[in-house]
C-alpha cells in the first residue's frame, strides 16, 4: 500500500509509512483494522461514506465499523433528504410559470404605459392620458409651466417624483386653477412661487433620482 501512494505521489515509501502511522496512532484510521487487514478505514469515515452511498442495496460488510442500524439511519436521512430536494425542485418549477406570468404582465403594461419625459432635463414622465386629463384640469398653458417647475425642481434636487402626474395635479387643485378660466388672468407665478415655497416633497412621494 504504502508503494502505491509512494508512486502516484512522487515520494518515498518510507515517507508514506511514516505518514500512515502517525495517521493511526493519532485515531484518524482504525489501529485494529489497519494492524490486522491492512485496511485504512475508520467509524467517521464508515459514517459519512454510507451517508452518501446509503440508497445503495449492497455494500460490503466484512469491513464495517458502524451497525447495520447505524448505516440505515444514514441511508434513511440520505433518502429524505433526497425527496426534499425533490420536492423543492417541484416547487420551484411550479413557481417559474407564475413569476414569468408576473414578469410578463410588468412588461405589458410598461408597454401600455408608454410614458413621455417632458422638460428641458426630461424629469418629468407623462402618459399621452395623463396629460390630456391634466389640460382638461386647467390649459395647456399652466400645465406646461408646471411641468417646467417640476422638471427644473427634480433636475435641481436630485429627486424624481413617483408619480409626476399626481403631483401637478395636485399643484393645479391647490393652486386653484381647475375652476378658474384661463382667459381671466395669465399665470400666476408669485402663487406659484409661494406654493413652491411651501412645497414638502415627501408629502407628494418624491425619492432619490437613480437614473
Amino acid at each position: 500500500m504504502a508503494l502505491v501512494f509512494a508512486k502516484r505521489n512522487g515520494v518515498g515509501a518510507g515517507v508514506v509509512s511514516e505518514i500512515i502511522s502517525a495517521a493511526v496512532r493519532r485515531g484518524i484510521f482504525d489501529r485494529k483494522m489497519y494492524e490486522e487487514h491492512s485496511v485504512l478505514t475508520s467509524a467517521g469515515i464508515q459514517k459519512r461514506y454510507f451517508s452518501i452511498t446509503g440508497r445503495r442495496k449492497n455494500s460490503r460488510t466484512e469491513y464495517l465499523l458502524v451497525s447495520y442500524t447505524q448505516k440505515s439511519e444514514s441511508a434513511g436521512s440520505k433518502a429524505d433528504n433526497a425527496g426534499n430536494m425533490r420536492a423543492e425542485k417541484r416547487n420551484n418549477v411550479s413557481k417559474n410559470p407564475t413569476e414569468k406570468t408576473r414578469e410578463d404582465k410588468r412588461r405589458k403594461d410598461d408597454i401600455i404605459e408608454d410614458k413621455r419625459r417632458y422638460g428641458a432635463h426630461e424629469k418629468v414622465k407623462l402618459s399621452g392620458e395623463e396629460y390630456s386629463r391634466l389640460k382638461a384640469m386647467s390649459s395647456e398653458f399652466v400645465v406646461k409651466k408646471y411641468i417646467s417647475k417640476l422638471d427644473e425642481w427634480c433636475y435641481k434636487s436630485g429627486k424624481s417624483c413617483h408619480s409626476c402626474y399626481d403631483t401637478i395635479a395636485e399643484w393645479i387643485l391647490r393652486d386653484g386653477r381647475g375652476t378658474e378660466s384661463t382667459s381671466e388672468r395669465s399665470y400666476d407665478l408669485d402663487k406659484w412661487q409661494e406654493l413652491a415655497d411651501n412645497f414638502d416633497p415627501n408629502e407628494l412621494g418624491f425619492e432619490e433620482d437613480d437614473e
